[in-house]
């Protein structure tokens, strides 16, 4: 049998983190997008925006938007989804774009490490 949170109470706090992960995610690729359509931009790394706050800030909106997505559904045992993804993606799609961005970008990646320390969430990890 599942654990499932009584009543609907829970559908307003799911739907909040979903709405907010889906906002963080969209909203840092956006500005992401606009930056580089300046030609002036290109061939230089993005490091301002929510991407000034933590360096794969887009990642951690997926996660929160799934998290949300499974606590609408009110089954605890639907966590495991953004459990899986979260953990996929700290141990290998960060590990591989910081890898290619350290590549294409070497003259400016060194000072994006320090300038934005956090990986996922900014102030924590």
């Amino acid at each position: 049998a599942s654990e499932q949170h009584d009543g609907w109470h829970h559908v307003p706090v799911g739907l909040a983190l979903f709405l907010f992960g889906t906002w963080l995610n969209v909203w840092s690729e956006w500005q992401r997008f606009v930056w580089k359509l300046d030609r002036r931009n290109q061939g230089h790394l993005y490091m301002t925006g929510l991407f000034g706050l933590a360096r794969h800030i887009n990642y951690t909106g997926e996660v929160v938007s799934f998290i949300g997505l499974s606590w609408v559904t009110g089954a605890s045992w639907t966590l495991w989804v953004p459990v899986c993804m979260g953990a996929g993606m700290a141990t290998f799609s960060v590990w591989e774009i910081e890898f290619y961005l350290a590549q294409r970008y070497r003259q400016e990646w060194q000072e994006y490490l320090v300038a934005v320390p956090y990986i996922l969430v900014p102030g924590l990890w």
